[in-house]
């Protein structure tokens, strides 16, 4: 159906925003301008694909990251992610986004790995 995972993340965030799973903040000028500056069009495959960055860096003035880095967060909340456990803090409980490379109970733990690196 898309040309590439560029298109598809373009219009995975549109469905989010319609469906209200998407917000964005009104005072974000800037990701609004990147949001709503590109085209998209069907190819000679049928496929949907959006112009080439470099046309809206040119009317834009600028590269338009912001909103290539919110439409890529908007594709990844779609994937089914299911968390394997694998690096689980067994010892606090903690869920794995609450893992990070400090002791949060105590002082800061010297290593070279991440507290949730595998290290056997």
């Amino acid at each position: 159906m898309y040309q590439n995972m560029r298109a598809e993340a373009a219009f995975v965030t549109q469905l989010r925003a319609k469906e209200g799973r998407a917000a964005i903040n009104p005072d974000d000028t800037e990701l609004i301008e990147d949001l709503m500056e590109e085209e998209y069009f069907t190819n000679k495959k049928g496929l949907i694909q959006i112009e080439p960055k470099e046309d809206i860096k040119d009317r834009l003035e600028r590269s338009p990251n912001r909103g290539d880095a919110y439409k890529m967060l908007q594709w990844a909340f779609e994937q089914d992610y299911k968390p394997s456990g694998k690096y689980d803090d067994t010892a606090t409980r903690r869920p794995q986004y609450a893992i990070t490379d400090y002791d949060i109970d105590g002082p800061i733990i010297k290593t070279h790995n991440p507290a949730y690196a595998i290290t056997d």
